[in-house]
């Protein structure tokens, strides 16, 4: 069974790879550090994602009769704040994308720090011996989300035409790659995950991620754009990091791996009707467009506008 753990992290990684590779071919440097010069939203974004989250899945877990695998896992999806693959429909640069990118960056080095102590506290809260090594947790991060951010922004810089004609296909691979990765899973899962089911407890993961949507569209701030990127970011999770931290504390990983990855997709679900309404003339994504200077740039950037 490790090995087959092993295996599907590493296919929930290279999902996450393409993604973030696929993202990183469409911007420029300075955009890695954005949240840096605004900490403002920088403060409000790990607000959402690395507190209010958190404190609310252990909320859940105290409150709310769950099996102990369902806790573990709830808990180990709220502490994996790394937004893996976050909406943007269109390959322009825009304020949401520079706000996407320059989240991933922060948040996956913040992760290295903070994940484990963050584990070994919801460990003593729980009773539980949960012992996550830093250098794993510093593995997934770089190999997911820095080492393929970075790889982008140097395919753009050297062959910004290969890397235009390579974003598409290389988010619809990683896309399709979560789907190879979800469906051993749940076959191998699928006792435990009928009884999550019966019991209604995707029901519990779908508002989850609705309560995350909407703490994170509450703290986005003034600029539309960020609201809905910092809605979706507060929503989503690294299912490879959540996989990783329940493994180390549960003893049966297939429960917690199903679990996770039906959250994966429950919240892709949850996601839509935020999506579609934010598409709308006016709300952020979506529209007809005008032109906005991003800090750092010469050229202004596509943002949309308001009605």
């Amino acid at each position: 069974m490790a090995r087959v753990t092993a295996l599907v992290v590493l296919v929930v990684q290279a999902s996450v790879f393409l993604n973030v590779l696929a993202l990183g071919m469409r911007a420029r440097p300075r955009e890695a550090t954005y949240l840096l010069r605004r900490p403002g939203l920088l403060l409000r974004s790990l607000l959402a994602m690395n507190v209010i989250m958190p404190a609310i899945a252990v909320a859940i877990s105290y409150w709310v009769d769950l099996q102990p695998v369902v806790k573990v896992a709830l808990v180990a999806l709220a502490v994996s704040p790394v937004p893996p693959m976050l909406w943007n429909r269109d390959a322009r640069i825009s304020a949401s994308t520079v706000y996407t990118i320059g989240l991933l960056a922060t948040a996956a080095v913040l992760a290295i720090v903070a994940e484990p102590v963050v584990v070994r506290l919801i460990g003593h809260l729980f009773n539980r011996e949960i012992a996550v090594p830093v250098g794993t947790i510093a593995s997934i991060a770089t190999t997911s989300v820095l080492a393929p951010l970075a790889l982008g922004l140097v395919i753009r810089h050297v062959a910004p035409g290969v890397a235009a004609r390579l974003t598409r296909p290389l988010a619809v691979a990683g896309n399709l790659a979560v789907l190879v990765a979800a469906v051993p899973i749940v076959i191998a899962a699928w006792p435990s995950i009928a009884a999550l089911i019966g019991n209604g407890r995707v029901l519990l993961l779908a508002l989850f991620s609705a309560v995350g949507l909407a703490v994170g569209h509450w703290l986005g701030g003034p600029d539309p754009d960020e609201r809905t990127v910092l809605a979706l970011a507060t929503a989503s999770r690294h299912p490879a990091i959540a996989i990783t931290i329940g493994n180390a504390a549960y003893s049966d990983p297939k429960p917690v791996m199903g679990i996770v990855i039906i959250y994966v997709l429950v919240s892709a679900l949850v996601s839509l009707p935020y999506l579609k309404w934010r598409a709308r003339p006016g709300a952020g994504v979506g529209g007809p467009v005008v032109e906005r200077a991003l800090p750092g740039r010469q050229a202004p950037a596509m943002r949309r506008a308001a009605p």
